[in-house]
């Protein structure tokens, strides 16, 4: 896959250093035989992240915090539940949301595991989908990259160094 690129830093992303730390990252992640990007100077929209939503704040205070994705399942349920009774501080939760049930089911354990632990848990769930549109590429190789991605800032956010992933 041949991505072409414009980008605001085209400083930054035209070290062959970056190219090549972001090209084994998707290459890890998404099982690809190879990948190339090319960097071109000349973005000019205004800077937009998913961080850009309303009410989206981090406090990045000094205290105990933990990271980890939550998808709503077991395995990320159980491991939310050993961070939450085994460490004293709090747990931040990191979702993606695409679908009605996957949102329903993770709003009720999230709201579930508050009341269990108060003041404990922060969540951040993101939407990431495509709308009326059918992707051409439907294997989602590329969702835990997403999904880290994603966990890493986050966790960069409130000066962390790692996240958990269950």
């Amino acid at each position: 896959i041949d991505f072409w690129m414009r980008v605001r830093d085209y400083d930054f992303w035209s070290q062959p250093s970056v190219a090549d730390a972001l090209r084994a990252a998707v290459l890890f992640m998404t099982g690809d035989q190879d990948i190339t990007f090319h960097f071109e100077p000349g973005h000019s929209t205004p800077p937009t992240n998913l961080f850009d939503m309303p009410g989206f704040s981090v406090d990045a205070g000094k205290r105990s915090l933990d990271v980890t994705l939550f998808s709503g399942g077991v395995d990320s349920l159980a491991g939310a539940l050993e961070l939450l009774t085994t460490h004293k501080g709090k747990v931040i939760l990191v979702s993606h949301r695409s679908q009605v049930g996957t949102k329903h089911t993770q709003d009720a354990l999230v709201n579930a595991l508050r009341q269990q632990f108060p003041g404990r848990v922060l969540y951040y769930g993101f939407e990431c989908t495509l709308r009326n549109t059918r992707a051409v590429e439907e294997t989602q190789r590329s969702r835990s990259f997403l999904y880290t991605s994603i966990a890493y800032a986050i966790a960069s956010s409130y000066r962390l160094h790692q996240f958990s992933v269950y």
